[in-house]
C-alpha cells in the first residue's frame, strides 16, 4: 500500500478526469491505428470500383504507383484484407494486421470466420499469429485443381547409322529412362540392318 499512500497527494477528481480523456484519446489512436488496414482497404475498394483514380491517372495500378510507391499487388491484398475484415467483423474479433488477415483472403467467406475462431482457439483465446491463421486457413481453402498434363513430346536422337525417335510415357521418370529406351531402339535397329 506504500506506492497508493503516495499518490494521495496526486490524486484529485481534476486530475482522474484528465487521465481518463487522455486514456479516451490514447485508446482511440491505438483502435485506429489497429484498424488502419481496414479503412485503407475500404477507401481503394472504392478508389479502384468507382473508378476514381481515373481522375489523376489513366489506370489503378499506376495511380497507386504515382502516388503511394505502392504496388497493384500490395493494393489488392489490402483490399482482400479489408473484405475478410469486413466479413469477420460481425463476429467481433478481428485479424490486428492485413499480414494477419491475408491467408483468410483464400478462404471462402462463409467459412473465414470459423477459420478465424480456430486460430483464436489455437493461440489459446488469445490473439492468434499469422502462421496460427494460415494453418486454420489452409484446411478450409478449396483445393487447387491440377493442371492438365501435356502430352509427351517425342525426342529424336541422331545416332551413327539413323535417327532413333523415342515418345516419352509413362515409363519415363527420367532422362536416363528416356536415353535407355533410345539405346535400346539403336541397338534393335542396328540388329535388324545386319
Amino acid at each position: 500500500m506504500g506506492w497508493f499512500n503516495n499518490l494521495k497527494g496526486f490524486l484529485t477528481v481534476e486530475s482522474i478526469e484528465a487521465s481518463q480523456d487522455r486514456l479516451v484519446r490514447l485508446a482511440s489512436i491505438v483502435d485506429k491505428g489497429l484498424r488502419s488496414y481496414v479503412d485503407a482497404g475500404r477507401a481503394l475498394r472504392e478508389i479502384r470500383d468507382r473508378e476514381l483514380f481515373k481522375l489523376v491517372a489513366p489506370t489503378f495500378e499506376q495511380f497507386c504507383l504515382s502516388r503511394w510507391k505502392m504496388t497493384p499487388q500490395h493494393a489488392n491484398r489490402i483490399i482482400a484484407a479489408a473484405e475478410v475484415a469486413d466479413d469477420l467483423e460481425p463476429t467481433g474479433s478481428l485479424p490486428l494486421t492485413e499480414r494477419q488477415a491475408r491467408p483468410l483472403a483464400g478462404v471462402p467467406r462463409e467459412h473465414r470466420a470459423a477459420a478465424f475462431q480456430e486460430a483464436i482457439e489455437m493461440a489459446g483465446g488469445g490473439e492468434p499469429t499469422s502462421v496460427e491463421i494460415e494453418t486454420a486457413a489452409r484446411k478450409r481453402r478449396p483445393a487447387k485443381k491440377k493442371a492438365k498434363q501435356r502430352p509427351a513430346r517425342p525426342v529424336t536422337f541422331r545416332v551413327p547409322g539413323g535417327v532413333i525417335t523415342v515418345t516419352p510415357g509413362r515409363a519415363f521418370t527420367s532422362a536416363a529412362d528416356l536415353l535407355r529406351a533410345a539405346l535400346s531402339q539403336a541397338e534393335g535397329a542396328e540388329r535388324r540392318a545386319a
